[in-house]
């Protein structure tokens, strides 16, 4: 009867330290891979367990004990559980926790990194030309619009309504000239 109590509470000492080092085993393999463990991965880590259970076991089975008492299901199913749950361990969902924002941060660092924009904004020019001979210019810029693509208009007055209008061939320019515009904003992120 001793002697079964001793091997029960080795039996049992030997499931708790093969049970640390599946749990050691698994944690290790997900960190470095950064990802959760394939089912395969998990059931063959799983069956090595069960192997070197056997072996122990069956080095500590006194000979008068039947080898149905070495409770290979029970331990069996405790690993099992351990193996199937893992990813309710606090560890592991801490380490899950972890990658989300690590790759939450490196996806966002990547589409800053190669972020490329463009924007193009409409505006016009409206030029006011009176007699005079070009000696005095005044001209105005103003933002019109939403703060994130703001249009431009520009108001100026020259007064050489007096020269030739060289580029359309004409003896004077036009009182009034409006002038559409397109400004071209890029950046590089």
């Amino acid at each position: 009867r001793r002697l079964l109590a001793a091997f029960l509470a080795q039996r049992s000492s030997v499931e708790q330290a093969l049970y640390n080092r599946l749990k050691n085993d698994l944690l290790r393999r997900m960190r470095r891979k950064k990802q959760p463990l394939k089912v395969k991965e998990r059931a063959r880590l799983l069956r090595g367990t069960m192997k070197e259970y056997d072996a122990r076991i069956r080095e500590l089975l006194p000979g008068f004990v039947p080898e149905g008492s070495a409770e290979r299901p029970m331990a069996e199913r405790r690993l099992g559980e351990l193996v199937v749950k893992l990813e309710e361990l606090p560890e592991v969902k801490e380490m899950l926790q972890q990658w989300k924002i690590e790759a939450l941060r490196r996806s966002s660092q990547q589409k800053q990194e190669r972020q490329l924009s463009l924007s193009l904004s409409p505006g016009l020019r409206v030029m006011l030309r009176p007699g005079g001979t070009g000696n005095m210019q005044l001209l105005t810029r103003r933002q019109v619009g939403p703060p994130h693509n703001p249009n431009e208009v520009t108001v100026g007055i020259l007064n050489d309504g007096d020269v030739m209008d060289v580029y359309n061939k004409k003896p004077s320019p036009p009182l009034l000239k409006l002038q559409p515009t397109v400004g071209v904003d890029v950046g590089f992120g």
